[in-house]
């Protein structure tokens, strides 16, 4: 949720400055950033968006800085990181939640340190602090002090006792050592870090890096040291322009065509294991959080198709839901490869075959699963997930066809119809929304529906404009209307109807709530009953997901626009959901 970057280099202070702007959408409430100044150490932080904050900044060689989005504390400079110790000496910043943190700032507050915040990341300077004044050097003051933690953690810290060089830690949360000719940075999010880096080391769970000239790394546990090798990262820094957008989420909606065709690159290796998988398995579960479970839900209905029953499980929980063993098959599906509930899932799926479904390359989840598929939808900066989400489906439509092909089954035409999807979803595109279903949608919070494989399209169509207009939007299954939700449909609510087939039960539940006075705005084909209707291809039943999710979401994205949301950021949600 919050973001992290270090640089030790020349113009250090103006990366990282530059980083935080980035970094925006992974925490954006408050910003710091601490440098070393001759001898001493620089400490600003200010509230509200880094992109949005005046900086006055020495330069220096050496810095770290932070995004954050509240967990412990309010919105507040006191709460806003680097935090320090006593004396200004040691900065941290630290990405995660501390379990313990409130037994041991009372234990460093009988000491004698004193502490400015209400956040649970303050308790570590002082720790570290502790520990050095004891007589340890920095990097076995850090080991102390985290091995005296509870909870999760990412940190960089920065000390004038040790000041050529940044030290950084990790358990679950990800942090990554980015290199290049001249520099060095660390950072927790992969696409900020390819903006200075054309190699990174990915650090393990429960190892510490000290990073200056040289790059050292240790077990945390038992202080040896580690060997790691670089890898290379392909940068986004020529990707990640407007490009006449006004805002990077409508982008990334225009960008679904060439998503779709990207995907098509996809190699025979990377989807053949997947297939095997799901063909010799006994249970399979597919898991998600937010728009990936939704994704996951298609690809349930997908595999139904083949003859292949499976069952989607949100990440949170996938630990008390699921029953694994050596023959259950286990699919995860992350955006950012570094979802904490979805990364604690695959924890917790223990000898069950694990596959990932990742969109960033090199990602947390990528060394947790057995193998991995990339969605190739490129850099996704909006919070609200749109083009990872088609692609999702789009690859599990994929395995679909490969699944059917091996055992003999006649797709011909979902194979027709699958490669003619950029086509169909460019054409959406560009027959855009009408305005006058706009202004319907800005007057009562909608109601979305949909049968089948398009109930979870109802779903994400839901939350997509939740999260765009803050407004209160629910998705059911059409037939569960009648199951109690009628009773909030009046004269005028809006029903938008996920119906690019005709299903009947939708029809059904169409007509109550039209006699009921509700306004209906179908996507699919036109009849008396609909008040407007958004038309699509017809196409494959596993494909129409893909063709009727695109009005939905530049639905959600013309009334956020009418109604002045920050659409990039939508208020108090990150990209990267990394504590649990």
């Amino acid at each position: 949720m919050c973001g992290i970057f270090g640089y030790f280099g020349f113009d250090s202070t103006e990366k990282t400055l530059e980083a935080l702007k980035f970094l925006e959408y992974r925490g954006y409430d408050s910003a710091g950033f601490a440098c070393l100044n001759s001898s001493s150490l620089y400490v600003s932080k200010k509230t509200g968006a880094p992109s949005e904050i005046s900086w006055s900044a020495p330069s220096s060689y050496i810095s770290i800085g932070h995004t954050r989005w509240a967990t412990h504390g309010g919105v507040t400079y006191q709460n806003a990181h680097p935090h320090t110790d006593c004396y200004n000496r040691i900065a941290v910043v630290h990405n995660g939640t501390l379990e313990n943190y409130k037994e041991l700032r009372r234990y460093l507050e009988l000491k004698g340190h004193v502490f400015s915040s209400q956040t649970d990341t303050e308790v570590i300077p002082h720790l570290i602090e502790d520990n050095v004044l004891s007589g340890l050097s920095m990097k076995d003051a850090v080991m102390k002090s985290l091995n005296q933690i509870i909870g999760s953690y990412a940190i960089a810290v920065l000390s004038v006792f040790e000041p050529n060089k940044i030290i950084v830690a990790r358990n679950s949360n990800p942090i990554f050592i980015g290199i290049d000719d001249l520099s060095r940075c660390v950072c927790s999010d992969i696409p900020t870090l390819t903006l200075y880096s054309q190699k990174m080391i990915p650090l393990e769970p429960y190892e510490i890096a000290c990073v200056g000239d040289e790059i050292e790394i240790y077990n945390l546990n038992n202080g040896n040291k580690v060997e790691r090798k670089y890898i290379p990262i392909n940068s986004i820094k020529n990707k990640i322009f407007l490009d006449g957008y006004r805002t990077y989420t409508e982008k990334e909606i225009f960008e679904q065509p060439n998503s779709l065709a990207n995907l098509l690159s996809i190699e025979e290796n990377e989807v053949m294991p997947i297939v095997d998988y799901i063909i010799n398995s006994k249970r399979i579960y597919i898991v998600g959080a937010g728009t990936s479970y939704n994704a996951g839900l298609i690809g349930s209905y997908i595999l139904r198709e083949a003859g292949i029953s499976s069952e989607a499980i949100q990440s949170q929980e996938f630990p008390y839901k699921s029953i694994v063993d050596e023959n259950t098959l286990c699919i995860f599906l992350s955006q950012s490869g570094t979802t904490a509930d979805t990364n604690n899932a695959i924890i917790h799926s223990f000898n069950a075959r694990k596959i990932g479904i990742v969109n960033v390359v090199g990602s947390e989840m990528e060394r947790l699963v057995d193998h991995v598929a990339y969605t190739r939808a490129g850099p996704e900066i909006g919070v609200a997930s749109t083009k990872n989400f088609l692609n999702q489906v789009y690859l599990l439509n994929y395995v679909f066809l490969k699944i059917c092909e091996k055992n003999g089954i006649d797709v011909s035409q979902v194979k027709k119809d699958f490669y003619d999807m950029s086509r169909h979803v460019e054409k959406i595109l560009q027959n855009g929304i009408n305005s006058e279903i706009i202004h319907e949608l800005t007057k009562n919070n909608p109601i979305f529906l949909g049968s089948g494989i398009n109930y979870p399209v109802a779903l994400e169509s839901a939350l997509k404009f939740k999260e765009l207009t803050y407004m209160d939007a629910v998705g059911y299954s059409s037939g569960e209307l009648k199951h109690g939700p009628l009773a909030t449909v009046f004269h005028g609510r809006n029903v938008v109807s996920i119906n690019p087939n005709g299903n009947r039960t939708t029809k059904i539940n169409l007509e109550e709530s039209k006699a009921r006075g509700a306004i209906i705005i179908n996507i699919g084909s036109n009849e008396e009953i609909y008040d407007f209707c958004i038309k699509v291809p017809n196409v494959s039943y596993t494909l129409t997901p893909i063709v009727s999710i695109i009005p939905s979401q530049l639905m959600s994205l013309r009334v956020a626009e009418k109604l002045n949301r920050e659409i990039d950021k939508p208020r108090n949600l990150a990209k990267s959901v990394t504590v649990e």
